[in-house]
């Protein structure tokens, strides 16, 4: 039996780079493997015209490292006020390869796809004379309807009275799941095709929910019964030969990439057989237009990553639920079956076999703009009452000085909608900022950096540890608690930082372990001394934040929490608070803030 599959330049039929950063951390994966992509356009706004997938075809081209040799082919996304002449003329001119159609609620960023396909009909008409594929992902929202059956139903109740509505209209059904789905590919003939990705080859839904839910496998669509994954599995390694005239039909990409952060690779369609008929069930389906796909469902979670323990993968985040490690001088598009997950089991998760705990929560996959993160960051401090404003009766600072403004973070672990969006925001923030594999553990400063620092580790599913004020004194005298090993990037998360001097003291902790630890994150920064920022950097320390007392007083003027004379005093201090102090200071003070 093969044991190994080459694939010297293949194509990626299913990316996901979406925009921005995530564009940029993405791209360069796909371009060391692939020669071409199918560029999904479900970004936020969706990418529906020939303009808009000129300018994001732009935007990833810009986005290629040097020297890269990569053509993203562009496809648009279909809705209801679709113009047909702009579908033709954008087909006409090479700019796009497909049209892609999501049910309205179907799957990420599906909220603008189609509810009633009547709508549509003038679309993929155009598309069946021109010869422009249509793309779908093949799911019903019927809240009536299993999620395991979805796609089943979606064959009988809205594919196939558009296929018989629109002969000659060219299909890839994606991300097939099922047996349904591979026989109707393989029966539909010569405008049918269809496409797998490689997490539906290696698992099934019981490692979605036997023994306890593991929503780091959900993914849309899910995974169904072994009995479907075998099919898959089978149609992929060519267990059930089809014939195809498409160019590149012979060719299977089995290299796990990242996609929405998700961990999936995209192989090009299983292909006909045109010996295996129609069954007569649907040829006896009705031909009706209209498809049951109006009710819209929530909106469904992207994929999670995996995380792999073995040697080579140490504290980093994997690409798929069976990474796949790299020989010496191996592509690795040469993968041995019985490699993957590091086992020599070439079916790395056996159908009873439990599956694989070393997993992590889902990473964030949009990155708000930092304006709109501090905005909602101070609106949310705001709203548990953990901003105080006592110009008149200022507070006592740990310093002794006077202080118009005081912020109780530590009030955000009680309110978990809150404390669980921050913890979003401080990870795309510190994604973005500061790299995606740019730490292997997270160290929270005692005792109010604790619990962020638990929430964050949590997040980006790395190593937590803690650092003491000073040694406890007894026992091993230590300051760091937990795992913190030499070579280690660490790091730092507390709730606030008011003029850094804190941070440095912990900063030194970690690194006397050998460590290192250039970066720090907090929730809240106070701004309004400038030589913070200077005194974390002649440290070599980064600090990272979600929001400032500019926000917050930005946020409270809109929001009219605070009353105009209250919020000119603090206004006055946060501008000059060295003299607010002074004015207000007791008479004999021995430290500054």
């Amino acid at each position: 039996m093969t044991q190994s599959l080459t694939l010297r330049r293949p194509d990626d039929w299913h990316l996901h780079l979406r925009d921005g950063a995530m564009l940029e951390g993405v791209l360069p994966e796909t371009t060391r493997h692939f020669a071409r992509a199918i560029v999904m356009p479900n970004l936020v706004p969706p990418v529906v015209t020939a303009a808009e997938a000129q300018a994001y075809r732009a935007r990833i081209l810009r986005a290629l490292p040097e020297g890269a040799r990569f053509e993203p082919l562009m496809v648009l996304y279909l809705t209801e006020t679709t113009d047909p002449a702009d579908v033709r003329a954008a087909a006409a001119s090479g700019l796009v390869t497909a049209v892609k159609l999501y049910p309205a609620g179907a799957t990420t960023n599906s909220a603008s796809g189609v509810r009633d396909f009547d709508r549509v009909r003038g679309v993929l008409e155009t598309m069946a004379e021109i010869g422009l594929p249509l793309c779908v992902h093949g799911e019903v929202t019927d809240p009536a309807v299993d999620i395991f059956d979805r796609e089943a139903v979606f064959l009988d109740r809205v594919l196939d009275p558009i296929r018989r509505a629109t002969p000659g209209l060219r299909v890839v059904l994606e991300h097939v799941t099922t047996r349904e789905g591979l026989d109707y590919v393989r029966g539909g003939g010569p405008d049918m095709a269809g496409t797998l990705t490689t997490h539906h080859l290696i698992i099934n839904r019981n490692h979605i929910l036997a023994g306890g839910i593991r929503p780091h496998y959900y993914c849309l669509p899910v995974a169904k019964r072994e009995t479907h994954r075998l099919a898959l599995r089978a149609a992929a390694t060519g267990a059930r030969p089809a014939s195809s005239s498409a160019p590149t039909a012979r060719r299977m990409s089995m290299r796990p990439r990242r996609a929405a952060a998700a961990a999936r690779a995209a192989s090009p369609p299983p292909t006909r057989s045109r010996s295996s008929p129609m069954c007569s069930r649907r040829r006896a389906r009705s031909t009706g237009w209209k498809g049951s796909c109006r009710s819209t469902g929530p909106p469904s979670t992207a994929c999670r990553r995996t995380r792999s323990a073995s040697p080579c993968a140490r504290g980093r985040l994997s690409r798929c639920p069976a990474r796949s490690r790299r020989a010496p001088g191996r592509s690795r598009s040469s993968i041995p079956a019985s490699r993957f997950c590091g086992t020599s089991n070439p079916d790395p998760f056996p159908p009873q076999a439990e599956p694989d705990e070393r997993t992590i929560p889902m990473i964030p996959t949009s990155f708000p703009p930092r304006e709109e993160i501090a905005r909602l960051t101070a609106r949310m401090l705001l709203e548990i009452e953990a901003v105080h404003f006592r110009p008149q009766e200022p507070f006592t600072l740990a310093s002794g000085l006077p202080s118009p403004t005081y912020i109780d973070c530590r009030k955000l672990i009680s309110y978990p909608r809150i404390r669980s969006t921050l913890m979003d925001f401080m990870a795309v923030t510190l994604l973005r900022d500061a790299g995606f594999e740019a730490f292997d553990n997270i160290a929270g400063g005692e005792t109010a950096g604790i619990p962020f620092a638990a929430l964050v580790a949590e997040r980006l599913g790395l190593p937590m540890t803690y650092v003491r004020k000073k040694p406890k004194g007894y026992g091993r005298n230590a300051r760091i608690e937990g795992v913190m090993t030499e070579g280690q990037r660490v790091l730092l998360v507390e709730d606030l930082t008011t003029d850094g001097g804190s941070k440095l003291s912990f900063v030194d902790a970690i690194r006397e372990t050998g460590a290192s630890c250039a970066h720090t994150a907090v929730i809240f920064y106070y701004g309004i001394f400038p030589e913070t920022i200077g005194r974390l950097q002649a440290h070599g320390v980064t600090l990272h934040h979600l929001c400032t007392w500019w926000d917050v007083l930005a946020e409270a003027r809109a929001s009219g929490t605070f009353d105009a004379g209250t919020l000119a005093e603090v206004e006055s201090f946060l501008s000059n608070p060295r003299d607010w102090q002074d004015a207000r200071k007791p008479a004999d003070p021995t430290k500054s803030l």
